[in-house]
């Protein structure tokens, strides 16, 4: 079965500024590449299942690589990254801060689409950000300020390159009991943080 999905570019008075729920959990599909410091390039291609909490500063990502399992836990509050691959934990420190459900102040409307099929269609604001390093356009619902849809290029933790990500199946609110828990494999974690 063929399904065709349009983005039709809908000419719109400028779109007010909102922020999206705080708490959600769904599916990110991330695509990319980025060059490495010795030019050569590092292409991406996966799923991630997620769990967001803004208020708590907590996310978590699982995905399968290579055919295992891997976790991972952000807490923004502490700094600190667990990562839970083939059963081995790993502890890192992480300096990026959590993503404001908002859209950024500085950020510069782009317009109103509409995405999908005609029997499901989705009606979306796009906006642009530039910063010194990178360029990045937001899409986010027009009635709950939902992001369906990120993409950016420059400088990407340090590497040149670009990404997507397209979110779907996205439920907002309450999330499962105990997603954010530190796993048991990294409770009794007593190396140094690495990096």
């Amino acid at each position: 079965m063929l399904f065709f999905f349009a983005v039709l570019f809908v000419p719109a008075a400028l779109a007010a500024k909102c922020c999206g729920p705080t708490k959600f959990s769904g599916v990110m599909h991330m695509v990319g590449a980025t060059i490495r410091p010795d030019g050569t390039p590092n292409l991406f291609d996966y799923d991630l299942k997620v769990s967001y909490d803004y208020d708590l500063k907590m996310a978590r990502t699982d995905t399968m690589i290579a055919g295992r399992n891997q976790m991972s836990l952000i807490d923004y509050n502490n700094n600190v990254t667990y990562s839970v691959y083939d059963g081995f934990c790993t502890k890192n420190s992480s300096f990026v801060e959590a993503q404001s459900p908002c859209v950024p102040d500085e950020a510069r409307f782009v317009g109103s689409q509409v995405m999908g099929s005609a029997n499901a269609s989705l009606a979306v604001d796009t906006w642009r950000l530039t910063t010194s390093d990178l360029v990045m356009k937001i899409t986010v619902t027009k009635d709950t300020c939902t992001i369906v849809q990120e993409s950016m290029y420059g400088n990407i933790n340090g590497e040149q390159g670009e990404s997507t990500y397209i979110v779907s199946d996205l439920t907002e609110g309450a999330l499962a009991n105990g997603v954010f828990n530190v796993p048991p494999e990294c409770r009794y974690q007593t190396a140094p943080l690495v990096g």
